[in-house]
């Protein structure tokens, strides 16, 4: 994920891209951020699970409280 946003700054860079183009990577720079944010928010929440309960992670409880956090 992190090449794929690393790329996409490369790309935005160029000066050949059009105005629609430049908008285009520049939104799809900004899903992949937020998307890997989450990605890690929810690995960071399987650990704290993990580690607090000394159960295995059961992602259907971890599904509420992303929907909460999702909402905040």
């Amino acid at each position: 994920m992190a090449a794929v946003i690393g790329l996409l700054d490369i790309l935005i860079s160029d000066d050949r891209l059009t105005n629609e183009q430049c908008a285009t990577v520049t939104q799809i720079r900004k899903c992949s951020t937020a998307l890997l944010r989450l990605l890690n928010n929810i690995l960071d929440l399987s650990k704290v699970y993990a580690t607090n309960n000394n159960k295995p992670f059961v992602q259907e409880r971890l599904i509420p409280h992303l929907y909460q956090f999702l909402l905040k």
